[in-house]
């Protein structure tokens, strides 16, 4: 396909890009059209001018670079969401069952285990929130003006909405503490 409908410069139409079809531009030689040498032969006789490309990356490679490392945390964290949505879930399951299977699953919430996991989680959570938000004005741009704004603009907005959301459901679950 030619760009716009026009031949490419230092290209010639008939052929078109790449290595082409060496028999149907030559027309009239008999000799493009012999027939070819064995297969089998030619396996033999030429040498394989390829090799098999090498992976050089060990596993945990990405352990030693910071900026990799921030990002698998943060792929993570997508994941841990994720999970933690299911823990929340069950816990209406919870409910609904009963206020005694509710109590245990409080109970189970309560054990050091579970609270240093959901600390983690926690965290992991936050990192997962900030650097979606660090991306925001930087993967698309806000623009009121002819300038769009800045990434740090943007993300400063975004976070202290989060907090601003936050405190309003934390202001309506504990009635204003």
């Amino acid at each position: 396909m030619h760009l716009r409908g026009r031949v490419f410069r230092r290209l010639p139409e008939r052929r078109g890009s790449g290595r082409g079809n060496s028999d149907a531009q030559i027309p009239g030689d008999d000799a493009a059209h012999a027939a070819a040498p064995d297969a089998r032969l030619l396996v033999a006789v030429m040498p394989m001018t390829s090799r098999e490309y090498a992976w050089k990356r060990r596993p945990g490679w990405w352990l030693r670079n910071r900026r990799y490392l921030m990002f698998q945390l943060r792929e993570a964290g997508g994941v841990i969401c994720a999970l933690y949505g299911l823990v929340l879930l069950n816990m209406l399951v919870q409910l609904r069952a009963g206020e005694s299977a509710y109590t245990a699953f409080l109970d189970l919430l309560r054990t050091p285990p579970v609270l240093y996991l959901n600390v983690v989680l926690f965290a992991l959570v936050v990192w997962h929130a900030l650097t979606w938000f660090m991306l925001i004005g930087k993967a698309q741009p806000i623009q009121f003006t002819r300038q769009p704004l800045p990434w740090k603009v943007v993300f400063g907005i975004n976070v202290l909405l989060w907090l601003g959301v936050s405190g309003a459901v934390v202001y309506l679950i504990f009635g204003g503490i």
